[in-house]
């Protein structure tokens, strides 16, 4: 499905009523091409065709896909760059996450000979600012206050230019820094306590970044297996979790080879399953929406009124302000939020008048005393 069409298809699900799923942006994996040249009319070469990446079946690098199936193979340098717009006609041709929508980006790398020095990635961003620049995949300098001041795992991940929040480390990039008992040594020598490709060798690894409006969670799956290989449960290798503000401007560009078109000493990878969704994620609880309908209104005035001194689990029923009880506390949380919707807070939508609000509040006391006076009986 083209990115236009995703669009045109979610666009008419909102006019017909009904909430659309998640939107699939970008569902790549490269088996649709005959050449190099069909190729490059999706995956554009930014800088000139004899630096970009080409079609890789296994012919020059059979471990890629010994079981048939076809990448791009890649060397470093200027990026391959998806040419249809990520956005559509009305957001300016670009993705932002939202408090409904969290965008994620997922592609599998295969560590060509496992070199190590190697700088290359797979990259979302926004290149007419510049900023909100993501880049996962392989690189060989980290550092906090000097380049190389950490040990390098070759396996990282960079995210730099953003509106809020920062990684820490010089220039955004992070290493991914994998469990320890991964690490091996040749024999009669101790591990050094870094793993990097010399430990895990030549393999397909997966990586994702989960972007909501106010942080990025990136993960590594070692070999694509599905598995925390130091522990073989379910799961993935490697995950972390940082305070990152994405801007307005979103992201438009997205990209595979040398990140911003840097050279790659250690040589190259191979590129698969390029991914890019927009994923519905629930909404924030709305405070003061005691009968769940998705509007804070008198109907539920009526369910903390008719519960209130009742004690139930944090955050349940009535109980607006989490201590595990219908008291006043959460007769002013419905206040604060007295006309409020699930979409967003509406501005036409007035309080409670004073006077109403203090002869439902007297009622209340007045119900609660009788409560009171009935228990002591």
């Amino acid at each position: 499905m083209t990115t236009r069409l995703a669009w045109r298809l979610a666009a008419l699900l909102l006019i017909a009523g009904t909430a659309p799923a998640d939107i699939i942006i970008v569902d790549e994996d490269f088996e649709s091409y005959n050449n190099d040249s069909e190729l490059w009319n999706v995956w554009a070469p930014i800088v000139a065709e004899s630096d970009a990446g080409l079609l890789e079946d296994g012919t020059f690098i059979p471990n890629a896909f010994p079981e048939g199936g076809q990448g791009v193979d890649h060397i470093g340098g200027p990026v391959n760059e998806y040419v249809p717009a990520l956005g559509n006609e009305g957001s300016g041709e670009a993705i932002v996450p939202s408090a409904t929508q969290s965008i994620v980006l997922s592609g599998d790398i295969f560590d060509t000979e496992a070199a190590g020095n190697k700088r290359m990635t797979i990259g979302l961003r926004n290149s007419s600012v510049p900023s909100n620049i993501i880049e996962l995949g392989l690189y060989n300098s980290f550092g906090v206050t000097e380049p190389n001041d950490v040990d390098s795992p070759s396996y990282g991940f960079r995210l730099v230019l953003f509106s809020g929040g920062s990684t820490g480390y010089l220039g955004g990039w992070v290493p991914i820094l994998l469990d320890p008992s991964l690490d091996t040594a040749p024999e009669g020598e101790e591990p050094d306590g870094v793993v990097g490709p010399g430990d895990i060798g030549e393999a397909w690894h997966r990586y994702t970044a989960t972007i909501t409006p106010t942080d990025i969670t990136v993960t590594m799956d070692l070999f694509r297996d599905g598995l925390n290989n130091a522990t073989q449960e379910a799961g993935v290798d490697f995950t972390q979790t940082l305070d990152i503000v994405t801007s307005a401007d979103g992201f438009d560009s997205l990209r595979i080879g040398g990140p911003s078109n840097s050279s790659s000493a250690g040589g190259g990878v191979v590129f698969d399953n390029i991914s890019l969704t927009l994923v519905d994620v629930d909404a924030p609880s709305l405070i003061g929406d005691y009968n769940g309908d998705g509007t804070v209104d008198a109907a539920d005035y009526t369910v903390w009124r008719d519960t209130l001194g009742d004690s139930v689990t944090a955050g349940e029923g009535a109980d607006g302000n989490n201590n595990g009880v219908i008291d006043t506390g959460d007769y002013d949380e419905w206040v604060a939020n007295y006309g409020a919707t699930s979409a967003a807070p509406s501005a036409a939508a007035a309080a409670p008048e004073p006077a109403t609000l203090g002869l439902l509040l007297a009622g209340s006391l007045a119900l609660a005393a009788s409560r009171r006076r009935f228990a002591g009986a």
